[in-house]
């Protein structure tokens, strides 16, 4: 009889407490989830829009609703979409209040394509409504750099430094290999820019693929 009070009760305990902690985080969970969806950033008469790019870009970041949680470690590994970015640059070319716009760029956490499609934003906000970017950053990595270029204005820190090496590309050629492990490859092409092959058949970069990828890496560096 005693353990089935003794059980009883550490039941209605454990229910109990399980209800408690659970009350709690339902209302916490909630207010985060209200705050997140009303709180709005407050813009004041001549401002600079901040962009910090050092959270990983990816096109569409999903909706979070436990960021507003101001936990340590909480908030680790959060993402930006690349469309809020375009959104707010375009925002920022006729909102009257903002006067500028200022990239802070020690770290710039996308690919070049992403970098590029920024870049493309950003010169097409200078042009629309005449308002200056100034870039700095600690140090100027090339993707930095490149969104750097569009800016009125560049500054470093006096202990920085740059880096700066230009755009490269490079090939692994596999016929030796597949010749030594007794490999065939059976290749069907036609036309002189069908490289996609050739590390099956050539132990080098052929003329016209060498002259096709210039073309690409200077699209993108000149």
């Amino acid at each position: 009889m005693k353990d089935f009070f003794k059980y009883t009760l550490a039941t209605i305990v454990g229910i109990t407490v399980v209800s408690i902690i659970g009350f709690f985080l339902f209302f916490m969970v909630a207010g985060v989830i209200i705050s997140s969806t009303e709180q709005q950033a407050t813009v004041s008469n001549n401002s600079l829009l901040i962009l910090k790019l050092n959270r990983k870009i990816v096109d569409r970041a999903p909706v979070d609703p436990f960021g507003g949680l101001n936990i340590p470690g909480f908030n680790q590994g959060k993402k930006v979409g690349l469309n809020d970015i375009l959104k707010s640059i375009e925002k920022a070319s006729y909102d009257k209040r903002i006067k500028g716009i200022y990239l802070k760029l020690s770290v710039v956490n996308g690919g070049i394509a992403t970098v590029e499609e920024i870049r493309n934003a950003l010169k097409t906000f200078k042009e629309k409504c005449g308002k200056p970017i100034y870039a700095y950053a600690d140090f100027y990595g090339q993707k930095a750099y490149y969104l750097a270029s569009v800016a009125d204005t560049i500054v470093i820190n006096p202990q920085g430094a740059i880096d700066f090496r230009g755009l490269g590309g490079e090939m692994m050629f596999y016929k030796k290999a597949l010749e030594k492990l007794g490999v065939k490859a059976q290749i069907v092409r036609h036309g002189k820019f069908k490289a996609a092959v050739e590390p099956f058949m050539l132990e080098r970069m052929s003329n016209a693929n060498r002259e096709q990828t210039m073309t690409y890496l200077n699209s993108l560096w000149g």
